[in-house]
Order: structure tokens, then sequence, then C-alpha cells
């Protein structure tokens, strides 16, 4: 019988997963997401795989969006605001998909979400060894 991780083990496992991936775009991915309330909703369970990947270190259990176009689009999730930003600048370091940072970031995010989303990019630019960025996924 499998069960559902908790919301605390969800996020471990998603941030093994921005580790494991390698790619800093993952890794800035990660950093947003994170920081919303999404992963504790348990609706967002819905739209993640839980599995072991191979890395050069060996077998890393981790968990990772299956589907972010599903995820954004998904209604019942009832997301502020901010975590749909979020979400949606997230999904754009994950995938590569399209998003207007005009749009997404000058909507009025605070002071805290506005460093969140300096912090994704200076991780997804690799540029964390030349600038200090605190708890970075």
């Amino acid at each position: 019988m499998t069960t559902q991780p908790t919301p605390a083990e969800l996020r471990q496992l998603l941030h093994a997963w921005g580790q494991a991936d390698g790619t800093h775009t993952s890794k800035a991915a990660m950093h947003l997401l994170l920081f919303t309330e999404v992963p504790d909703i348990p609706r967002f369970a819905r739209h993640v795989q839980v599995d072991h990947v191979r890395t050069l270190s060996g077998l890393v259990h981790c968990a990772w969006v299956r589907d972010w176009d599903k995820l954004i689009n998904d209604q019942e999730l009832y997301l502020s605001g901010t975590e749909d930003r979020f979400l949606k600048i997230a999904a754009s370091f994950a995938t590569g998909r399209p998003v207007s940072l005009f749009t997404e970031i000058t909507n009025s995010l605070g002071h805290a979400h506005a460093r969140r989303v300096a912090e994704a990019v200076l991780i997804a630019a690799d540029v964390t060894k030349l600038v200090t960025v605190n708890d970075a996924a």
C-alpha cells in the first residue's frame, strides 16, 4: 500500500529534486515553489510524481511536478494571486514555459516575494557563488 507523503515530507522531496536534477533552473523553480503554501494544499500532491532518480551520487528519493501546465490550470487549487504568479515563474524556470516578468512581478509583490524572485534569477544564472543567496533550494 502506497501512502501519500505529508506536506512536510513533500517539501523535502521537492527540495531533493531541485538538487538531484542538477540544473540551476530546477533549483530556482523549487526556490520559488517552496516559498509558497502550494505544496501544503492536499490537491497539489495529485500533480507530483514521487520516485527515485539516479544521480552521479546514487539514487535519490525525490518528487517533481509532472505537468506544470496542468498544475497552473487546476482551478480547484484556489491559489492566491501571489501563489499563482510564483507558480507561473517557477514553471518558466522548470520547463522554459514563457512568462511575462513584467506582468508577474510588477503586480504588487511584497518585499519578501520580490526578493525571492530575485534570488531565483540568481540561482538560475548560477551566480550564487558570486552573490550570497540565503536558504537557496
